[in-house]
């Protein structure tokens, strides 16, 4: 059965597996507490265990409009050349672009394809 190792201040500090009818000895200051969704970094508040932060909300990736996109290339003299380098690029990103109403802006390929081009990612990838 699963367990979670809880310090003195409510924190999880481990998990570990002990048989049915296992005794084990936890480090001083910390209790164990059978728990199947325990995770390392949570919380225990007496009767429910929480998990930490970051792993309660994951980061989320920014999207940017393909039409913004293209605008900011556009206002910045960078258009003719996106579209040349993009014609040049292979068909998966090719594709990707076709096929997307937005870009991720920490996407490898749309970062590379701006740097080659000259243009800012950070302007062109921009929030909205």
């Amino acid at each position: 059965m699963r367990h979670a190792v809880v310090d003195a201040n409510c924190n999880v500090v481990n998990v570990v597996e002990l048989a049915d009818g296992a005794e084990w000895m936890p480090p001083a200051g910390c209790t164990v507490r059978a728990s199947e969704s325990a995770i390392i970094g949570g919380r225990f508040d007496g009767v429910a265990f929480f998990p930490p932060p970051e792993a309660a909300q994951p980061p989320r990736r920014r999207l940017v409009p393909r039409s913004l996109i293209v605008d900011r290339l556009a206002e910045a003299g960078k258009l003719a050349m996106a579209r040349a380098a993009l014609d040049a690029a292979d068909l998966h990103t090719r594709e990707r672009w076709n096929t997307r109403a937005a870009i991720y802006a920490d996407d490898a390929a749309a970062l590379a394809l701006l740097q080659a081009i000259g243009a800012d990612p950070d302007m062109i990838l921009a929030p909205g």
